[in-house]
């Protein structure tokens, strides 16, 4: 869309003169004294705006792109099909599986510690959770029996 300076010129004028007749209406006095307005006919106005040359080049190369929209796809499509993510998702879910596997071996051999993960798995699974409260019952009996045998070695030496 490309605006000359005679067709910006004409714009102007044509608002100019619809202002002014706009302007140029009166108010009539009846004999009473009381102000009466004529009737004003709606002209219809015109607005002149000027454009510089950057704003027709944008407005010029707005016409141009407006054509090439391009609907986006309901679901996006992953690099290459997605096989990247799903080996990051197989890695993650291998990573908390032995994460869980080692807190659980740590549990079994003395070491309390448990990570966030897998005491939240082992809150929601009663058969995981049976599994490592039987493993510690039979710490702590294997533990009882070692200081009775401790005790009872130290009371047939000194007698």
């Amino acid at each position: 869309m490309q605006v000359s300076p005679s067709q910006l010129n004409t714009a102007t004028m044509a608002t100019s003169s619809a202002l002014a007749s706009h302007n140029d209406s009166t108010i009539e006095c009846n004999h009473n004294g009381a102000a009466q307005q004529p009737a004003v006919t709606q002209q219809p106005q015109v607005d002149s705006v000027t454009l510089s040359s950057q704003s027709i080049t944008l407005a010029a190369q707005q016409d141009t792109s407006a054509n090439d929209d391009v609907t986006l796809p309901v679901e996006p499509s992953l690099p290459d099909n997605g096989e990247k993510v799903e080996h990051y998702v197989d890695y993650r879910k291998a990573k908390a599986q032995y994460q869980f596997y080692a807190d659980i071996a740590g549990v079994s051999t003395d070491n309390s510690h448990l990570s966030p993960a897998s005491a939240y798995y082992l809150s929601n699974n009663e058969d995981a959770r049976q599994a490592v409260v039987n493993n510690k019952a039979q710490q702590q009996q294997a533990a009882l029996m070692q200081t009775y045998v401790d005790t009872t070695k130290s009371i047939n030496e000194y007698s």
